[in-house]
This record gives structure tokens, sequence and C-alpha cells, in this order.
């Protein structure tokens, strides 16, 4: 999805992130301030809210790491764009440096991971065999929501350098030394 891709947010998460969008288009209008909106894909990384209704990956690591069971709305295959938080940190520094006419950019990897595949990269990570809970698929929930960042690439020079595989691999190694204690010891 571009940054022209038409917005009718579902949930309140979504609907308040357009809101906000709004308002600083109005202070931007009325007040003259300057305005540089990054529509951030799903961060994750260090330090990440783990028991939140937000932020899947830092979730379902922990989960992993503590062998407790991964709850999933649906049948896995709700496809979501993750990005590393500190390519998130340089679409930041770049967009701070840029005075150019854009004012929306899509920050994402650009890359689509069902929930099911994501499991499969952070079994392979954790070398942790998950316990996946289904549950009925929510009615808000979205299929699917890959952004499409060549905006950010080609007016910023931004793109994402953290691949899945190694992000989630640091995420582990962060959550292992900081927050979760090891299967079998208490």
């Amino acid at each position: 999805m571009g940054e022209s891709y038409p917005t009718n947010p579902v949930v309140p998460y979504g609907i308040t992130k357009l809101a906000i969008e709004k308002y600083l288009g109005m202070f931007h209008r009325l007040h003259g301030l300057g305005l540089q909106i990054l529509r951030v894909a799903n961060p994750y990384g260090p330090r990440q809210r783990l028991r939140a209704g937000q932020g899947v990956v830092g979730v379902f690591l922990s989960a992993l790491l503590r062998n407790q069971s991964i709850e999933i709305w649906g049948d896995g295959e709700a496809v979501r764009d993750y990005l590393r938080v500190e390519d998130v940190a340089e679409a930041f520094a770049k967009v701070i440096r840029y005075e150019g006419p854009e004012t929306l950019f899509n920050i994402g990897s650009g890359a689509g991971v069902s929930l099911r595949q994501l499991i499969q990269v952070m079994e392979k990570v954790t070398q942790s065999k998950p316990i996946i809970r289904y549950f009925e698929p929510r009615n808000f929930d979205v299929g699917a929501n890959v952004l499409d960042c060549s905006r950010a690439y080609a007016v910023l020079g931004w793109k994402a350098q953290i691949f899945l595989e190694e992000g989630l691999r640091g995420t582990c190694e962060w959550l292992r030394q900081n927050v979760t204690r090891p299967v079998g010891l208490s």
C-alpha cells in the first residue's frame, strides 16, 4: 500500500493514528508548523512492551523463550510488514534532515510475512518449539497490511536494512539477556 492508498481504519488504534495525522495537517495549515508524517509498519526490537495488545514480535518471542503458548486469532495467515527499530530510527533521522515538499512517508520492510511464517522464523531463532492456541478470527482484523516504501527510498534515500531473521535473532538475544529467563531455570 502506498501513501495515497485510501485510509479507512476499523479499529481504535488505526483511527487514533489517522486522527493524529489530521491534527498535524491542521496545525500545519493554521500555524505553519513543519509537517513530516511517518507511517511506520510493525516495529520490533529491544525494549518492546511484551504484554501489550500490539507488538506481536515481542509477545511471541517472550512466550517462546518462556515455553508459554502463543495465541493466534484466525488461521495464522494474516500478513504484516515487520521492521526492526534501528531501521525506524534511521528513517526518522533521514526525515529530520529532509526539506522537500513531500510530507508523508511509509516506513516498513515492504515484505509481507504471515503469522505462521513469523513463528517459523522465531522457532529457528529460539530453538524452541511453539505452543500455539488458535481462536476464532476477530471481525476487525485486516487480512494483509504491507507498506510500499518506494517514496521513502526515492526521496529520503531510506530503505530497511535489517532482514527479519537477523532482526529476530538480535531481539531474541536482548530478551534472553534482559527480560526472560531461559527455559528450565527459575
